[in-house]
């Protein structure tokens, strides 16, 4: 039977009530959602002691970016249709994601994980009920109706050799199980759960539904739910007791050949959707290709297995969603206004959004691993993992990945905040308090954590002994794990003095203005917007990673044939 735990409980009446309220109050439905969340957040912290350490956190994380992207969604809905069914199907994912944090079983586990990934978020995919958001909602369908077979038959193996599907029998029953029955069953649930995560680089333009979603959706999918195929490969291997698995299995010493080849896949992931971010023009397709990218990020930090690695991957699992759901929020501000798709109809926006612009640029350059900010901590950490544990090729990959993901945010940055108005962005104006206020407290959360990264550290320790893994050596105020002990704050500190010392010599300098001849160098550059058209930025690797991807598909179109 179902056993809902409190903030799954609290989330389902909530979606419920907002059903019938939003048909006619839109605005009250948007406000009694976020009372659910509040209520989920309480449930969950009461309940606290019926969770294991990486349920717990993964639980309060998923209600609070949730109630965040609900109190953003009053203003980007006030255009919007059918908000009884919109905060409704939101909130019933958000409750299967609790619910599935909160499961005790497998069979638990699976019946949320298909409230989360089946019906509601096709549903909310198909929400604009556009002709596009139609054909991804059936692209959708048709992905996750294989995933979820795959990982239900893999769960009905383990479940008949176990005699039940709860998790400390699960854990006593398989070090007994036959071993091609044990490896057969688990490389059915992890195939369903890593394809949950878009960590298949082949064709990996089928998963990009959430374009379609509306954007609040759009970006709880990309930070949050896409966490639940990762999240559920941890929860997997603590309940089968991971160490001695691993040993049954036949691993080596060192690094594992199935983790080898998930660092693999991570690593081409990284590669691949970094470079397909770099080269797209459309508003939501750069965020959804530069999410992927982040994902292999998180993936290559556990494949590794060190503390360093597992520690890494964790913080950057948070520090994605808290960066992420702000690109994907101030995003939203933008289509919020204006039915925009492609990022050449933008421009000029940074004088009409400046709260907008600022966020979205911290963001941007912090998931590019800029320091000294939280998310270069995090990626810093992986790659260090990978030079210790002597994986120099996985390393330079996650490094030319930060390079495409910066070279992305900054043509988008360029392309929608720079430049001269366009049409479509003339009559755009800031966003509402609804919209800026939950960026503002993702932007001050990531903040915290860039300066003291123990915040986070401290509690992925805890995560990792709970696990029976190594843990890293960490305290609250102390400086990032590793050599050289580097430590954000110092360095913050000191950019600040930087920055303020130029400032004040600008302003001793007067506000002179030259103007100068434009030399268009050949580009394809508009004069009358001021601005390049998206296409002209980074022309050369821009046709090199066409080139290669064209190749690669003629290519596999030959091997078919």
């Amino acid at each position: 039977q179902m056993i809902w735990p409190a903030g799954a409980i609290a989330a389902a009446i909530g979606a419920a009530l907002t059903f019938f309220l939003g048909r006619r109050h839109p605005v009250a439905a948007g406000a009694l959602s976020i009372l659910a969340m509040l209520a989920a957040l309480a449930a969950i912290v009461v309940q606290g002691a019926a969770y294991d350490r990486l349920s717990f956190w993964f639980a309060l994380l998923i209600a609070g970016v949730g109630g965040l992207n609900l109190c953003h969604s009053i203003g980007y809905m006030r255009h919007g249709h059918a908000h009884g069914r919109y905060y409704f199907l939101f909130l019933a994912m958000i409750g299967g994601l609790l619910g599935m944090a909160g499961s005790n079983d497998l069979f638990n586990f699976f019946a949320f994980w298909e409230i989360m990934s089946s019906w509601t978020l096709f549903f909310l995919i198909i929400h604009e009920e556009t002709p596009e958001a139609l054909r991804e909602g059936f692209k959708y369908f048709v992905f996750n109706f294989i995933g979820a077979s795959v990982m239900f038959l893999g769960i009905a193996m383990l479940g008949a050799r176990a005699g039940g599907f709860g998790f400390d029998q699960l854990r006593a029953a398989a070090p007994g199980m036959d071993l091609p029955w044990l490896a057969g069953a688990l490389v059915l649930i992890l195939l369903g759960l890593v394809m949950k995560a878009a960590m298949l680089p082949v064709r990996i333009d089928y998963q990009m539904h959430p374009a379609a979603a509306p954007t609040p959706v759009s970006g709880y999918i990309s930070s949050v739910l896409l966490k639940s195929g990762l999240y559920g490969v941890l929860k997997l291997f603590a309940v089968l007791g991971g160490g001695v698995l691993f040993a049954r299995l036949g691993t080596v010493t060192d690094v594992s050949l199935p983790l080898y080849v998930l660092a693999v896949v991570a690593a081409v992931t990284v590669l691949y959707a970094g470079a397909q971010a770099m080269i797209q023009t459309g508003v939501k397709r750069v965020l959804i290709y530069a999410t992927v990218c982040q994902l292999g990020y998180i993936l290559l930090g556990l494949s590794l297995g060190s503390a360093m690695g597992v520690a890494g991957g964790l913080m950057h699992l948070v520090n994605h969603m808290l960066l992420k759901d702000t690109l994907f929020l101030a995003a939203g501000c933008i289509l919020a206004q204006a039915h925009i798709v492609d990022l050449d109809d933008l421009g000029g926006l940074g004088r009409k959004m400046p709260w907008t612009m600022g966020m979205f640029l911290f963001a941007g350059l912090s998931i590019a691993g800029m320091p000294p900010l939280n998310g270069f901590a995090s990626k810093w950490m992986i790659f260090q993992a990978c030079l210790q544990s002597g994986h120099y090729l996985l390393g330079l990959a996650a490094l030319m990945g930060s390079l495409f993901t910066l070279a992305a945010i900054l043509k988008f940055a360029h392309a929608a905040f720079m430049g001269e108005t366009t049409k479509a962005s003339a009559s755009m104006t800031e966003a509402p308090a609804s919209m800026l206020v939950p960026m503002g407290v993702l932007v001050g959360a990531s903040l915290l954590v860039g300066f003291f990264p123990g915040l986070l550290l401290v509690p992925i320790a805890d995560i990792q002994r709970s696990l029976g893994l190594d843990a890293v050596a960490v305290s609250w105020m102390g400086p990032l794990p590793g050599l050289g002990g580097w430590s954000n704050g110092p360095v913050a500190l000191l950019l600040l003095i930087i920055a303020a010392a130029g400032w004040l010599y600008t302003q001793m300098g007067g506000s002179k203005v030259r103007a100068s001849s434009v030399h268009l160098c050949g580009n394809d550059f508009d004069l009358k917007q001021g601005k390049m058209n998206v296409s002209g930025f980074y022309e050369t690797p821009d046709g090199l990673i066409r080139t290669i991807l064209a190749a690669s598909a003629d290519e596999g179109s030959a091997e078919h044939v």
